[in-house]
């Protein structure tokens, strides 16, 4: 009959204790409650231990070396040179530490050594645990300074003497490690001293060494940050990976791997499982088995399936449970792999807290999508920044993809509720399958922005062809070139000739004289004078009022008009053409139409005037189209 479990705590029974039992149910539990029972005579023994504490290894086999150490140790019966003080480092169950001095080195140590009352077993104990610890020379382990003999030939270990504290007193204080390191997330730091601790135990056994007692209490870290491994006092030394069968359980109960408790035979992957639990103890806050007596805590070692919090990190949870695997074949190869799935796990999970706070800062840039200001893209910088440092950190981190374009997607919405298509275009091509629907609003709003632009150059080539400023400078100085011959022979003929002796052939020769003058200067000028609209239109305009006077008078003078008469005449088609100009070139010359006209009627009722009149229109002609393109400093 197997041992059977209580009902209101599942722990097995104590030889075998009373109250209401059932069967176990399960393979697991029938085959742990089997072996339980066939190891409890190792158990009874300890049955007063507190759960925290090591249960350390019957001597008898394991003094040859130490025997042989403690004989050289004490034939020399030399003096050390060495000051050990009353002052109390820590105790363990075998031994007391002590601060000392070295006076040759001048350096604080703290010396290990035996309660006053000991035997010689004791004695080989200590020895066996300098010798084992003497050659892992590791930065993460505790090193081994000296060996030396008190007065009474007992054996003392010099060690390094460590200004810090247990790592259980620091993992029982997440306050106090933000405070003493300055670190943001205790969880964090206590995985890279998990880390350190795998490097330690992992150059162990490269050198066949089992430490076999890993947990919190067995971990210093200094005042700097040091990690340092301690008491390797009931480690296992083996050969090429091979490992003595323990005599008897071994360990400290709350942390053991079920074949601790078994009697299988251990490997490395003992010393893995125990780093699961160091892990465990980081996510949950206590080893990973409890129980109220020995026999609790062997049961729980044996089934070895602990619960873990729901708010757990899942990479790291993922980590602890391989490594408490019941079957050690299924648990990390080695502690070296255990470290790197510990650090990936930490890549991981500060890839997901990135993930975290680029969502917080997505939440929001969504909620001021559309708003005026810099501060839509600079939360789209922050939240866009997290992202990709959390996917450098974990490629494989959908969520955080996914916020990525999610981020895109709302700066795609700002640019279009802001009319920047191209804008919404270029985070559009950023997207990882962009939906649809946004790729046709975007493909609309570009249409419409490329439609608009086409209308924009039109009315920019528009109004670039009526600017009167292309080629200002030009037409200001052919119009004083040409203004001052023509208002000035007017009134010289006037004094000269007078208005009754002008020619009609005069009169038809002039027009015709300016408009191929104004040709040939237009010709050789056209780069500039022809460039655009405005002035193609004037020059036009100008060129068809010289030809059509000119033609008009060929026609008077055929009619036998006199020359007077026909520059009367001239008089109502300059005032008609020139207010056509007015109307579709140049308005500023609608004065000079006007007094083209006025000038008409004067000369008609005042012949004797004409000449005059023609002048003072002319004038006010030129005067008229000089202010108008009369080139303005700068």
């Amino acid at each position: 009959m197997v041992p059977a479990m209580r009902a209101d705590s599942g722990d097995p029974t104590s030889a075998w204790g009373e109250g209401p039992w059932l069967e176990p149910e399960g393979q697991v539990e029938i085959e742990a409650a089997a072996t339980l029972k066939a190891r409890w005579p190792s158990l009874q023994v300890h049955a007063e231990l507190e759960p925290a504490s090591t249960i350390v290894p019957d001597p008898t086999s394991r003094t040859v070396i130490a025997r042989e150490v403690l004989g050289q140790l004490t034939a020399e019966r030399r003096p050390r040179p060495l000051e050990v003080d009353e002052e109390v480092l820590g105790r363990g169950g075998m031994s007391v530490v002590r601060l000392g001095r070295q006076p040759s080195l001048g350096r604080m140590v703290a010396v290990k050594e035996l309660p006053t009352v000991s035997d010689e077993r004791a004695s080989l104990e200590l020895l066996r645990e300098a010798w084992i610890t003497g050659r892992l020379e590791h930065p993460n382990v505790m090193p081994v300074y000296d060996v030396a003999v008190d007065e009474t030939g007992r054996p003392r270990l010099v060690l390094k003497r460590i200004e810090g504290v247990p790592w259980r007193l620091l993992m029982e204080d997440p306050e106090e490690v933000v405070r003493r390191f300055g670190v943001s997330e205790a969880i964090r730091w206590h995985l890279q001293v998990l880390m350190q601790v795998c490097n330690a135990v992992h150059y162990a056994h490269s050198h066949d060494v089992l430490h076999r007692d890993l947990k919190s209490d067995n971990v210093m870290v200094g005042a700097f940050g040091e990690v340092y491994v301690l008491d390797w006092g009931i480690a296992l030394a083996g050969k090429e990976g091979v490992f003595p069968a323990p005599m008897g359980i071994v360990g400290t109960p709350a942390y053991m791997a079920p074949e601790m408790v078994s009697g299988d035979p251990l490997s490395v992957r003992t010393d893995v499982y125990l780093l699961g639990g160091l892990l465990y103890e980081i996510l949950v806050g206590r080893p990973p088995h409890a129980g109220t007596s020995i026999q609790a805590l062997a049961w729980n070692a044996l089934v070895s399936n602990p619960g873990f919090p729901e708010d757990a990190p899942e990479e790291l949870v993922a980590v602890a449970r391989r490594c408490l695997s019941r079957d050690p074949s299924s648990r990390f190869e080695s502690a070296e792999a255990v470290r790197r799935a510990l650090q990936r796990a930490l890549e991981l999970e500060e890839s997901n807290a990135l993930m975290r706070d680029g969502v917080s800062t997505l939440e929001r840039l969504e909620a001021r999508v559309g708003e005026v200001g810099t501060e839509v893209h600079d939360l789209y910088g922050a939240c866009s920044f997290a992202f990709q440092a959390a996917l450098e950190r974990w490629e494989g981190n959908e969520a955080a993809r996914a916020g990525r374009n999610r981020a895109r997607r709302a700066m795609v919405e700002h640019a279009l509720g802001r009319g920047d298509a191209a804008g919404a275009a270029e985070r559009l091509a950023q997207i990882d399958d962009a939906p649809a629907e946004l790729v046709s609003r975007v493909e609309d709003a570009l249409a419409r922005e490329a439609e608009e632009r086409g209308r924009v150059a039109k009315l920019e080539r528009f109004r670039s062809d009526l600017d009167r400023s292309v080629a200002q400078t030009a037409r200001y100085h052919i119009l004083l070139a040409i203004g001052v011959i023509w208002v000035s022979l007017p009134i010289i003929q006037h004094f000269t000739t007078g208005p009754e002796h002008l020619s009609p052939v005069t009169g038809a020769v002039l027009p015709a004289a300016y408009f191929a003058a104004l040709s040939a200067i237009i010709y050789f000028r056209r780069g500039d004078l022809w460039r655009n609209r405005y002035n193609r239109r004037f020059w036009a305009a100008v060129l068809l009022t010289f030809a059509g006077e000119a033609i008009f008078d060929v026609g008077m003078l055929v009619r036998g008009m006199s020359g007077l008469d026909a520059l009367i005449a001239d008089l109502a088609w300059r005032g008609l053409a020139i207010s056509m100009v007015s109307i579709f070139v140049e308005r500023i010359v609608m004065f000079a139409a006007m007094a083209y006209a006025l000038a008409y009627v004067i000369a008609s009722v005042w012949p004797s005037t004409t000449l005059l009149s023609v002048a003072v229109a002319d004038v006010i002609l030129v005067a008229s189209l000089a202010v108008r393109w009369r080139p303005r400093a700068g």
